[in-house]
């Protein structure tokens, strides 16, 4: 079995760009790298294993990861020089799957035995494991992050209300598991451009990480330690649901916003539909 990837590799900021086919060769253990434009000779690197299969390939510009299945290692081909820059060790049993990289030199590993991911930089050729894994329990009633984001509010009285930002939303998007708790801030007066003009109630919203995830990443303590994010909560017509109007969080570089202009709710006739759509 053969598993092939597009790639290029830029030698220097001054060098044109090299377009690469990168090809994991799992008969033979190996990495085939293939210059396209401009063409030059084939490279064959060995991965000097006799144990292990490649699963697949990962390249960005001069790197490729390439999982080495059940022997728990990734392998690190520098795709510039040609040859192997080492064979990293994962967690005992955790196996090595899938690769991405996300740039030059960050890339992960799925550990398919643990449920689990492994960061790799290549340039230091280490990795850091998802040290808190997933188990089955973390995927039952969890939303993904955009259903999270709708908010329904019990009772019959005014949905706009404190006690909409009373409840933490388990959130699972599809790597890592989190919770974000929400607490209420102030109500505020908006305006859009088109649509909605009224009341909105602001919550401060908490991340709170749980499985499938590094602690010792930087993102991740960035956004555990955080206590100005805001969401500002509007109802959709004269639903009981509510959706952000608008999204504050810090950035290292500064406050980012995130706010809707037009703010439009349709119902739908009932032999169309049941229930109101938005737009």
């Amino acid at each position: 079995m053969w598993v092939v990837t597009r790639g290029w590799l830029q030698p220097s900021s001054t060098a044109a760009r090299v377009k690469l086919l990168v090809v994991a060769n799992s008969q033979v253990n190996s990495v085939t790298i293939v210059p396209l434009d401009p063409a030059d000779a084939i490279m064959n690197v060995p991965l000097s294993t006799p144990r292990g299969r490649p699963m697949t390939v990962a390249a960005f510009e001069r790197y490729a990861l390439v999982p080495l299945g059940d022997l728990d290692q990734v392998a690190v081909v520098d795709l510039q020089q040609g040859t192997l820059v080492q064979r990293i060790p994962l967690p005992p049993g955790a196996g090595a799957a899938g690769a991405i990289m996300l740039d030059d030199v960050i890339g992960y590993v799925a550990n398919s035995h643990r449920n689990t991911i492994s960061q790799i930089n290549a340039q230091t050729v280490d990795f850091g494991d998802s040290d808190v894994p997933m188990t089955d329990a973390h995927f039952h009633g969890v939303s993904d992050p955009m259903t999270g984001s709708l908010l329904r509010v019990p009772g019959t009285g005014n949905p706009l209300v404190p006690q909409a930002c009373q409840r933490t939303t388990p959130i699972f998007d599809g790597r890592m598991r989190y919770n974000l708790q929400f607490a209420y801030k102030r109500m505020e007066q908006v305006k859009t451009e088109k649509g909605y003009e009224g009341p909105v109630v602001v919550c401060s919203v908490y991340f709170i990480p749980v499985a499938g995830y590094i602690p010792h990443r930087s993102t991740i303590k960035y956004l555990a330690s955080q206590r100005d994010m805001e969401v500002w909560l509007a109802p959709i017509g004269s639903t009981r649901v509510l959706v952000p109007y608008r999204i504050s969080m810090p950035t290292p570089i500064g406050m980012g916003v995130m706010q809707a202009t037009q703010f439009v709710s349709v119902a739908l006739p009932r032999a169309a539909a049941v229930g109101t759509k938005t737009q």
